[in-house]
């Protein structure tokens, strides 16, 4: 019951992922420096909740635990 959708949220996180990442080095390519660019002021007073991947880990963990939680209420 559960495989198919755990197998779409792997798949769906693997390719925000790597969206993600493509879309990091790409405007590193676009601006011809090594270097970052300076970090905005939303993200210096909350760096982890603007943090894309601790979310895509958070909307995992909550799923699995989810689907953890279903399986022992149902007592298998």
């Amino acid at each position: 019951m559960w495989l198919y959708p755990t197998i779409i949220v792997c798949v769906v996180i693997c390719l925000v992922g790597y969206w993600l990442t493509v879309r990091v080095g790409h405007q590193i390519e676009d601006s011809g420096s090594e270097r970052d660019p300076s970090v905005p002021e939303e993200i210096e007073n909350h760096p982890f909740m603007l943090n894309p991947i601790l979310l895509v880990y958070a909307i995992f963990f909550i799923f699995t635990g989810t689907i953890i939680f279903y399986y022992w209420a149902k007592g298998y």
